[in-house]
């Protein structure tokens, strides 16, 4: 019986650090909305000011706001109206003392006027307008270059696109961003025992989790899948699919086939390259080997979907999003309960959050062998050490969300 040489799950990120490929760190130009999943290479500087003018937050009339200071319900003030501002041109207009000009939301502030009377507040009287409630300097308006100046840093390095930060780039007049080229990665899953997603589950047969499972995982955290493959439990099929997905990929998920049995073949046909490791101090996750083919890297994952997802999420994407700055999202909760873990191994515990009114609390979400759905049903886990023997109800920790949920 072969037994495995674990590695602890830093030992286990150093490999992969030292292995990466060049396009871990190469940077490219792209447009706005296609660097959207991306992660930026640089700071985006903003070119302009935002707003680019001062401008009405509501509808109404621009007013000087000493000329309305005094008015009420009862004692509204009459100003002389005086124009109006067009949507999308400047004012041909401006306003004087005792002077009111008709203006839409996000219309420009014609010169002279410093604040913005709802029309609400307002009644029409032919070529004078009453109105019945003050305001002050700056009511109802938004300054030029009040939230954004020229040279403002308006997203960071290590900082995902999002939908809303391109909407702020092309506020500003950002078209391209920089951000690091996308791994190229194939997914592999082997076994005789699997079948088509749309296919029945019988005699023994269960259907092909991994291969969606982990492009999903894949697509959602940035990566460009260049290929996902089913294949039987064959040497020769595993072989010849293995070096053919070498060519464009580099990466290489293989899920199964990695643990320690007659049908072993991922360590045997991953030894034609250069072994890195086969075992990891992680729970679940023990039967990981790391392999190394030129520059390319082959990651053979555990058969089981929630530990190949643990060890993509906590080993091989962890590494990469360290390595370009990005922040991982967390966050501080006590345990609902004691729980035990793993001493010599890294635990990964599932867990639900919730708030009980005055703090975070989570709960432990403790899961057999393929209870996938109630994985599903933990929205985070907690790194527990090595060392550790559990963990205590009321102790401090952090909380991990799983790729594509969220904590809360």
């Amino acid at each position: 019986m072969k037994f495995f040489h674990v590695v602890s799950i830093d030992e286990c990120k150093e490999i992969v650090k030292n292995n990466l490929p060049k396009s871990a760190y190469l940077s490219v130009e792209k447009p706005i909305a296609e660097a959207v999943g991306c992660v930026l290479s640089e700071d985006v500087v903003s070119p302009d000011v935002f707003p680019p003018y001062t401008r009405s937050t509501v509808d109404g009339y621009a007013v000087r706001a000493e000329d309305v200071y005094c008015c009420g319900a009862s004692t509204p003030a009459f100003l002389k109206r005086k124009g109006k501002v067009l949507m999308g041109e400047t004012p041909d207009c401006s306003v004087g003392v005792g002077e009111a000009v008709a203006i839409p939301t996000g219309g420009v502030m014609p010169a002279g006027a410093n604040a913005v009377v709802m029309i609400e507040t307002t009644e029409s009287l032919g070529e004078e307008i009453a109105v019945y409630s003050p305001v002050k300097r700056g009511e109802n308006t938004v300054l030029r270059g009040e939230e954004i100046q020229i040279g403002d840093v308006v997203a960071k390095r290590g900082e995902k696109v999002s939908p809303l930060s391109v909407g702020v780039f092309a506020a500003v007049g950002v078209e391209k961003v920089n951000v690091f080229d996308k791994i190229k990665v194939a997914v592999l899953s082997t076994g005789d025992e699997l079948v088509d997603v749309g296919d029945r589950a019988e005699n023994g047969k269960i259907r092909d989790v991994n291969t969606s499972l982990l492009t999903a995982a894949l697509l959602s955290s940035g990566y460009e899948v260049v290929s996902a493959r089913r294949i039987k439990d064959e040497e020769e099929t595993l072989r010849n699919t293995l070096f053919g997905m070498l060519k464009t990929a580099d990466w290489i998920l293989v899920s199964g086939g990695s643990s320690i049995g007659a049908k072993d073949l991922a360590e045997k046909v991953l030894s034609e390259g250069e072994v890195l490791l086969h075992g990891l101090a992680l729970k679940p996750g023990k039967p990981t080997i790391v392999a190394k083919f030129g520059d390319k890297t082959v990651f053979g994952l555990p058969g089981n979907p929630f530990a190949a997802l643990c060890v993509f999420q906590s080993v091989c994407h962890s590494v990469v999003a360290e390595s370009r700055g990005e922040k991982r999202p967390s966050l501080r909760a006590y345990a609902g309960s004691n729980f035990p873990s793993s001493p010599g191994r890294t635990t990964l515990q599932p867990v639900r959050v919730a708030f009980d009114g005055e703090k975070y609390v989570a709960t432990p979400v403790f899961l057999k062998s393929a209870h996938l759905y109630s994985a599903m049903t933990a929205n985070g886990y907690v790194e527990l050490a090595e060392k550790a023997e559990g963990v205590y109800q009321g102790e401090e920790m952090i909380v991990y969300p799983f790729i594509g949920k969220d904590l809360l």
